[in-house]
């Protein structure tokens, strides 16, 4: 059996009744959205545990081959699926999943455990979350986008057909465009999911009014 992800956990003070597994970006860590999780004092306010994993480290091709944490290749910036990293994406997939399976033998039901993640770690929340083969409470997906979105068509399990999804994106992303995010959307709609889509003025980043909203989303799903 491969090794769980190394990973930072916060837990609340009394047991916890759910769980959020939350991917970081491109290039950080695990510690990425601890301050704020810890500052806003979700995982005491829900009895939340909060499992923040470390993607491994491996060479970019995007970024000159440079070492990084990366949950993925990233080849190039086309929307084509052919271009993007399926057997990367499916090995985190695979890795996130057992997180999950781990959760659930550890007591927590499926229904009360949310996937979430920023900018890459979003693109496998959304992958995890539609392909994981038992309904999970949400996921949440900031700034990002969906890939390989003729596989996922493929792949995607009826079990998380109604799982709601929470999107938010930038309308001055730098990085990833608000017009790929847009496009995200229109291809989950059409799939028949369940999309809460919210903008902000901003580029590739958290705002204070998207972490209020995320806090809510949460109490609503998990609480």
């Amino acid at each position: 059996m491969p090794t769980i992800l190394e990973n930072i956990t916060i837990e609340p003070k009394e047991p916890p009744q759910a769980v959020v597994i939350w991917l970081h970006g491109l290039g950080a860590d695990g510690n990425d959205f601890a301050p704020a999780i810890e500052a806003l004092r979700l995982a005491d306010r829900y009895r939340i545990r909060f499992i923040l994993p470390h993607a491994p480290i491996q060479p970019v091709t995007l970024n000159g081959g440079m070492l990084m944490r990366a949950w993925y290749d990233i080849n190039s910036l086309e929307r084509d699926s052919h271009q993007q990293d399926a057997a990367g994406i499916q090995k985190s997939f695979e890795a996130v999943s057992q997180l999950i399976d781990q959760q659930i033998a550890l007591g927590i039901p499926h229904n009360k455990i949310l996937i979430a993640g920023f900018s890459q770690g979003g693109a496998i929340a959304l992958y995890t979350g539609l392909c994981y083969s038992k309904n999970l409470a949400g996921i949440i997906a900031l700034s990002t986008y969906l890939p390989i979105s003729e596989i996922i068509e493929e792949k995607r399990h009826s079990e998380n057909h109604n799982t709601p999804i929470l999107l938010i994106h930038g309308t001055h992303d730098e990085v990833i465009a608000f017009e790929y995010a847009e496009a995200s959307r229109a291809i989950l709609m059409a799939m028949g999911y369940s999309v809460n889509w919210h903008t902000y003025r901003m580029g590739h980043t958290v705002c204070p009014e998207e972490i209020m909203l995320i806090d809510s989303w949460l109490k609503e799903r998990l609480a």
